[in-house]
């Protein structure tokens, strides 16, 4: 069905050979009962989902207001992912929340300067693919639909050699450890922000699967621009112990 784009898209690009059926493989995954909702999968395109990456990010599932994105539904994410292979949507959309747009990009630009990474290189996603206004929202369906995405995660991780998922906020990371199965240890010590809150993140590895889950404070509400609440360094120190375990 893509042979055109492949035609187009295949080739050695940073030394990985791209091609669209991997991306296929995973969209087969996806629930077609979610098509027509308001959400969206794919936080990057084609070329992210495509190679190797030790590094996968995840949030809970897309806010923002349903009467303002009625029209923007997981079938049309999917869409653009596939038209759009090189891309990030938190370096090229408009966001709602200028703050967590500005501090996703914090995070970016950090594994960029440390290790050469992309944004658009980097999958991204949702646990949910569906879009509510806050996390309440979700109400007794969470789990529910966390049943339904999860196929698509796991083929992911399988197939894209996921060492690291960079979960945002606690329900994420809960959610992920619980789907990934333990025995879950901690890799380094927590961070702990240097403020009243005392928010923490947290690091953990299943040393069996040979993968790892940094769980952030949710950036729509910590500032991991200021020095006294940047978890950063966890993503960066998790990245660095799957390298060394795999040359190792």
């Amino acid at each position: 069905m893509w042979s055109d784009f492949d035609r187009l898209f295949e080739g050695k690009r940073t030394g990985a050979v791209m091609s669209y059926e991997v991306f296929e493989s995973l969209v087969s995954k996806i629930d077609p009962a979610l098509l027509g909702r308001s959400g969206a999968v794919f936080y990057s395109g084609v070329e992210a989902f495509s190679r190797q990456s030790d590094l996968y990010i995840l949030g809970l599932n897309p806010g923002g207001s349903l009467e303002r994105h009625q029209h923007f539904t997981v079938e049309r994410n999917i869409a653009h992912a596939r038209a759009v292979p090189s891309h990030s949507a938190y370096e090229s959309n408009d966001w709602e929340s200028e703050h967590m747009q500005r501090r996703m990009r914090h995070l970016l630009h950090r594994l960029e300067k440390e290790f050469q990474l992309r944004a658009a290189n980097i999958p991204a996603s949702n646990l949910i693919f569906v879009r509510t206004p806050d996390e309440a929202s979700l109400s007794s369906d969470k789990k529910t639909l966390i049943d339904e995405c999860w196929p698509f995660h796991e083929g992911v991780i399988q197939r894209l050699g996921v060492r690291v998922v960079v979960a945002l906020g606690q329900t994420a990371g809960a959610s992920v450890r619980d789907r990934l199965g333990g025995p879950w240890t901690e890799a380094e010590g927590p961070y702990t922000e240097d403020n009243r809150r005392r928010w923490t993140s947290t690091s953990c590895v299943n040393r069996e699967r040979g993968i790892g889950v940094v769980t952030l404070t949710h950036p729509s509400r910590a500032d991991w621009t200021s020095t006294n609440s940047d978890p950063t360094d966890l993503v960066v120190n998790a990245i660095r112990r799957a390298r060394a375990a795999k040359n190792g």
